[in-house]
């Protein structure tokens, strides 16, 4: 790690404020380094990190660094008794290693494994690059949209499969349009490895849980929608759970293959055209550990027999059989079991960001 790129990181930690949730910044300079806590990758009870850290660096280091002290700062700032929960080792030592990179005393690499779903900005991360935080930071900079803009940095522990996985936010406020990278890493045989990035904006929204399930809402107009469901295997890579696109009449499936997408778009154009039922329909193609599944339904208002008899039969003058929503539920529960993620992606609960 470059000295150039630590010293600027640390300064830029010393002067920023601790805030109480992603995307938000104290302004008041003064504040030291924030506390860091993080969650028992088994039980989830907040812990307070400064202490601990302390610790681990003392027998690192039996000197003791006094410029990672300062780094750190006193237990008491975090306004606790200064008791610190005892962690297995396992779980030090993942932590750690995360400690060290938001602070900016580590890098991580970007896994062989690695799955990248970032398409707003020009950031390319290719397996085995190393990069610290304030050069991931410097990457985005080159972006045209982000230019020089600073980065709210946020970050939240997960925990899914037994083992703990650590989230980081950039958020970028740019005056032409907010951008969020999100970024998921994991301890991978005592190396942090970032394992998943994506990025968000005002017509994609990327939600995470506190189990690393990412599920990515996007807008293509407004008959046109998408929505992706990522999560961790057992061995934490990253899968494409379910991959959901959304048409409505007068729009369509887009696809480099063409067929069947273009078969289904103009089912749909001659189905609305034809029938004034039928143009309130909704039309979906969902991919499923590769497989593709297409139905179709009327939206808050309950399908008719007749709609349905309507649209299978043009379907069936195309050569053509809807597989129906219940095949596609069916499938997506055999591969979420599969994964082992099937309670995860029931979850919509929010992992603790916390602010630097």
């Amino acid at each position: 790690m470059k000295k150039r790129a630590v010293i600027m990181l640390c300064l830029a930690f010393l002067c920023a404020g601790c805030g109480n949730k992603a995307g938000e910044a104290s302004e008041d300079s003064s504040t030291p380094v924030p506390s860091i806590e993080l969650q028992t990758a088994d039980t989830g009870a907040a812990v307070q990190e400064t202490d601990d850290l302390n610790k681990d660096t003392e027998a690192a280091d039996p000197a003791g660094s006094s410029e990672t002290q300062e780094n750190i700062g006193d237990s008491s700032d975090s306004g606790t008794d200064g008791s610190a929960q005892q962690l297995p080792e396992a779980d030090l030592n993942g932590r750690d290693l995360f400690a060290d990179y938001i602070m900016g005393k580590s890098s991580a690499i970007v896994s062989k494994d690695f799955l990248s779903a970032i398409n707003m900005t020009e950031l390319t991360l290719n397996p085995g690059d190393e990069y610290t935080v304030s050069e991931l930071e410097s990457l985005l900079q080159h972006d045209s949209l982000i230019g020089k803009t600073l980065p709210k940095v946020s970050y939240a522990p997960l925990s899914v499969h037994g083992g703990a996985l650590y989230a980081m936010q950039l958020y970028y406020e740019t005056g032409v349009e907010n951008l969020t990278e999100t970024m998921i890493f994991s301890d991978h045989s005592g190396d942090l490895e970032m394992i998943f990035a994506i990025d968000s904006w005002s017509r994609r929204s990327a939600f995470v849980n506190q189990e690393g399930v990412v599920f990515d809402d996007g807008s293509n107009g407004a008959g046109s929608h998408a929505y992706v469901t990522y999560a961790p295997d057992q061995s934490f890579i990253y899968k494409t759970v379910s991959n959901l696109d959304e048409e409505y009449f007068g729009f369509g499936f887009y696809d480099e293959e063409g067929d069947p997408s273009a078969t289904v778009n103009a089912i749909m154009n001659e189905a609305g055209e034809g029938n004034e039922k039928a143009a309130d329909v909704i039309y979906y193609r969902e991919i499923i550990d590769g497989k593709r599944y297409y139905y179709f339904l009327k939206g808050s208002e309950k399908l008719t027999q007749d709609t349905v008899d309507y649209i299978d039969k043009i379907a069936q003058s195309h050569n053509f059989t809807f597989d129906g929503k219940t095949a596609a539920d069916e499938a997506r529960t055999a591969y979420e079991k599969q994964l082992g993620v099937e309670e995860a992606c029931q979850s919509h609960t929010e992992p603790q960001w916390k602010s630097l």
